[in-house]
């Protein structure tokens, strides 16, 4: 993510406006008592029983799975993507397969592409399981509902249960040329909720885990350095056009895979394996900063190995810059300003490899992230605090509340708190990143996770921190709150990409 500058945030004990659950209903004036079946009180004399109904648990995550469904409807497997790059023309053409079955209950497919905001069809070519269509009759262009999402909507019916492949051809305005001449890369912003859809065809949601095979063919005589997500190789070639193969080799998330093509001879390019990790540094930073990015690097990474094991990823491309802004993470590198660098290693672990399944889940990321990387700058909650960083936003909205960031951390120094301090966390997170790497949960799933591995019940508490569920929070006990305060540290604050 694209980093703001250092801050000092006051903690104000904000009130949520969520709408899960609800106080105890009661149709007389004594507290706590019932005369009827509403659920969660009762008519004898038990506090906090009831004699014939039991209250459901409560469900953050209750339709999900049907809203997802109909929401991004498609489930790709894997992108096979071709770009063709010429420095200075104005267009970059790309050839794309997407491989993908339908979610459940959906027929009709849709995708993800936008890829200039004032470009009109730059579609030339489609064809949904081998038959031929107009992209301007056969595609219908809207938005997603409870989203700022632009889809394309294909005017055909599939097969629900078989897998099928969109070919399509396009030819996008070379906008590089405006903001960098002679490079092309990827520009993606998870706070705005843009990813890699300006680029190719996909689904911009982060449980959409595919694998990605790209290959980008720049047409220059002028010598090019290719970063990419996974494995990058090199492809022999005719004079005039230089060729990479990238390939995640597993399925990852979209906006999590990174491209960037540029001139050699603008970056200083150096390679090193750095704590075992091959590890490649093109930077238009000065050489002390190229120096002490490989240094911070073997520090972080050391650190995570030993916490959480090896770096999931094959290597780690890094662009490092210095008015970038701060960082965006990538599966297996970054584009990066070297204050940043850590943080978006970090992510490499939770973000890009620990994924969640909802935009609004993935504020967890960040929060773990801040909270691992700054110890000791945490203060207790105050009694009674609580926000909205999850119900705050849809689920199918893309980005997430940048809330995250400070207050998310203070929040994972209070689940510290609570199951027996720092260290126990970490080894939380690490049985969690074991179990559930490349597999998308949501924050209730994490609530969950939490309490199989120490047998501590943290939902009531979830409920009010990022749920906003004020009526819940009268029923947490007074001892689960620690001492209050008024600040937060906040020594590093992410704000883009």
């Amino acid at each position: 993510m694209r980093c703001a500058p250092l801050s000092l945030i006051l903690l104000l004990g904000c009130g949520g406006s969520g709408t899960f659950g609800g106080p105890a209903d009661d149709d007389d004036a004594t507290v706590g008592d019932d005369d009827d079946s509403t659920l969660g009180d009762d008519d004898d004399s038990t506090p906090g029983d009831d004699d014939d109904i039991t209250e459901p648990p409560w469900d953050p995550d209750a339709g999900l799975d049907d809203l997802l469904a109909r929401t991004f409807r498609i489930d790709i497997s894997r992108i096979d993507l071709s770009l063709d790059f010429t420095p200075g023309a104005d267009t970059v053409l790309g050839d794309a397969t997407l491989t993908f079955t339908m979610r459940p209950g959906q027929t009709r497919p849709l995708f993800h592409f936008t890829p200039f905001e004032d470009a009109g069809d730059v579609i030339t070519g489609l064809e949904l399981n081998g038959e031929v269509l107009d992209p301007s009759a056969d595609l219908l262009v809207t938005t997603l509902p409870g989203s700022t999402q632009v889809v394309r909507e294909i005017q055909r019916d599939v097969d629900p249960e078989a897998e099928h492949t969109l070919h399509v051809t396009f030819g996008m305005p070379n906008w590089w040329e405006d903001a960098d001449p002679g490079w092309l890369f990827t520009d993606v912003s998870d706070i705005a909720g843009d990813g890699n859809e300006y680029l190719f065809p996909t689904i911009n949601a982060p449980d959409e885990l595919a694998r990605h095979a790209i290959q980008v063919r720049v047409h220059s005589e002028r010598p090019y350095t290719l970063l990419g997500s996974g494995q990058v190789t090199v492809v022999p070639s005719q004079p005039g056009v230089q060729i990479w193969d990238v390939d995640t080799g597993r399925e990852v998330a979209s906006y999590t895979v990174l491209l960037v093509a540029m001139p050699t001879n603008e970056v200083d390019v150096e390679e090193r394996v750095v704590n075992g990790v091959p590890m490649r540094v093109a930077s238009i930073a000065p050489p002390a900063d190229r120096e002490q990015a490989f240094d911070d690097a073997a520090w972080v990474l050391a650190v995570l190995e030993q916490d959480f094991g090896p770096l999931p990823m094959p290597a780690l491309d890094v662009l490092l810059t210095t008015e970038y802004g701060g960082g965006m993470e990538y599966y297996g590198g970054t584009i990066s300003d070297g204050w940043a660098l850590q943080h978006e290693i970090v992510h490499m672990y939770f973000g890009c490899s620990t994924v969640a399944r909802t935009w609004r889940d993935s504020w967890w990321d960040e929060a773990i992230n801040i909270w691992y990387l700054w110890p000791n700058s945490w203060s207790p909650l105050p009694f009674g605090w609580g926000s909205d960083i999850v119900s705050g936003r849809t689920p199918v909205m893309p980005a997430f509340d940048t809330r995250a960031y400070d207050e998310g951390a203070a929040v994972f120094e209070q689940v510290a708190d609570r199951i027996g301090g720092r260290q126990a966390l970490i080894d939380v997170l690490r049985v969690v990143r074991d179990d559930h790497t490349f597999d998308p949960f949501t924050t209730a799933d994490l609530i969950r996770f939490i309490e199989a591995e120490t047998g501590v019940d943290l939902s009531e508490e979830f409920a009010t921190w990022v749920y906003g569920n004020q009526a819940r929070a009268a029923a947490i006990p007074a001892a689960a709150h620690s001492s209050p305060t008024t600040t937060l540290r906040a020594t590093l604050r992410n704000a883009g990409p």
